[in-house]
């Protein structure tokens, strides 16, 4: 009887909490995506499907990321062109960017030139600030441009086609394709937990659909019109016919990578992307261009197009950040100025806010201030005695590795002498377990150790591991 008469005033004092389930039962509920030209639509059949359409090609970029091995150099082809049309088709619907555009067919390398009606993609209206950050840090982890880049042709193929039939039938990159070596990119086997190994126990993560966003073949469209010219060009004298093919392809893997880029910015400029998200933003765009160790030389050399775009996107991320009414934290500036190239006006700001700062500094983020400013040699007296003073003061809680680097740092710009004492002290105190993991810096220790014969005991002991 009471359980009645509680459940009674239950439903009396709460029937506001069952009308939207009302509603929804109704289907007369509505969801509003984070757009800026969006309004809120019915709970229909098709929102249901473009949001399942989204998660299927989120999910499944996240599975690659997670197996490297199953990210093969087609599908990093097929996610960058894709999600350059993607975006390219956003900035149309939602800010007018309306540019004369080529339409074209890719098809596991053969590209041709199609007259016929572009497929909407109405899951475009998911690209908000937060699920474009996602995506980006995925493409960070594939580095998608940076394995297309730097990806080796060694294998030949003995069905080379002729370049006569190639312009003719537009095959211009299948011989590429056909001939890749199945382990193309680094072998890294899945690790699974153990409370999820063995034939009963999976992840459901794992149960996954191919989008159909990069199924092949697809089409899209590129606003570069430049690219119509690989069907006509002859082969330069001096330029074997096996060869050609592949300069063809990076030009046009470039270009759509500058559209990638250009509409990128655009993106940005327009939603309401938030100034410390930028900065995290910035360091994504550069694994992703320049691979984890951000080289642009000989293998790795990045095309000056791709440059050009990546220094207009951080031209505006400096921008922002400097006329922020509200400060960004100096771990969100260690991630811009560690992904920017070189730019004068970054540094002063950077060091003006590190020199008026008070307390204490992550170790990780003070190393790489002290890494970017000595690679730099960038010349400010005040700034490294502010970031000795913060060093000094930190160095019992420095980790082995922050203590080898922030040495070699200062050594490099002649300014060892501001944190030589506290930094070799805390070196000297570590476990041989710890250093143990710096053996990979044992070189530049060692040439170190000619003018700092202090550091021969430390050398010893690593030797000796």
């Amino acid at each position: 009887m009471l359980f009645f008469r509680f459940l009674k005033n239950f439903v009396n004092t709460s029937n506001n909490c069952f009308l939207p389930f009302k509603h929804k039962r109704n289907l007369t509920s509505s969801i509003s995506p984070s757009t800026p030209n969006s309004i809120s639509e019915p709970l229909t059949h098709d929102v249901v499907k473009n949001r399942t359409e989204w998660l299927i090609f989120i999910n499944y970029l996240k599975y690659l990321s997670k197996h490297p091995k199953e990210c093969k150099f087609d599908k990093c082809i097929n996610i960058l062109i894709s999600t350059s049309d993607l975006f390219l088709k956003y900035n149309n619907k939602f800010y007018n960017s309306n540019v004369p555009t080529l339409k074209l067919e890719w098809n596991n390398g053969i590209l041709r030139q199609v007259n016929t009606p572009v497929p909407k993609y109405h899951f475009i209206e998911y690209l908000n600030s937060s699920n474009t950050l996602s995506l980006l840090k995925i493409f960070s982890k594939l580095r998608l441009y940076h394995r297309i880049n730097t990806h080796n042709f060694e294998n030949k193929t003995s069905n080379v086609v002729k370049h006569e039939e190639t312009c003719s039938s537009n095959l211009l990159f299948s011989d590429i394709l056909d001939g890749l070596n199945s382990n193309s990119f680094e072998n890294v086997s899945p690790k699974f937990r153990s409370g999820q190994s063995g034939p009963l126990r999976f992840n459901s993560n794992n149960l996954l659909v191919y989008p159909g966003i990069l199924s092949n073949p697809f089409i899209f469209e590129l606003a570069d019109s430049s690219v119509i010219n690989l069907f006509k060009t002859p082969i330069p004298a001096g330029l074997n016919s096996s060869e050609f093919p592949k300069n063809n392809f990076s030009h046009f893997i470039d270009t759509v990578m500058v559209q990638f880029l250009d509409q990128l910015l655009i993106f940005l400029s327009k939603s309401d992307f938030t100034e410390s998200k930028l900065c995290v933003l910035s360091m994504y765009l550069t694994v992703m261009v320049y691979g984890p160790k951000l080289r642009n030389k000989n293998k790795c050399k990045v095309d000056k197009r791709v440059e050009d775009s990546i220094r207009k996107l951080f031209d505006y991320f400096i921008e922002r950040v400097q006329s922020s009414k509200e400060e960004v934290s100096l771990r969100s500036l260690a991630y811009l100025i560690n992904s920017c190239h070189p730019k004068p006006e970054l540094f002063d700001y950077v060091s003006r806010r590190i020199i008026d700062h008070k307390g204490p500094i992550g170790e990780d983020y003070l190393e790489n201030f002290a890494f970017v400013f000595a690679r730099s040699y960038y010349t400010n007296d005040p700034l490294y005695e502010a970031l000795a003073s913060i060093i000094n003061n930190e160095s019992t809680n420095l980790g082995p590795l922050v203590t080898i680097n922030l040495i070699l740092s200062f050594s490099r710009i002649s300014k060892l002498h501001l944190v030589k004492d506290s930094l070799f002290k805390r070196l000297n105190s570590f476990t041989d377990y710890q250093l143990k993991k710096c053996s990979h810096l044992l070189r530049s220790l060692k040439e170190l150790s000619q003018t700092h014969p202090e550091l021969n005991t430390v050398l010893n002991r690593i030797n000796n591991l």
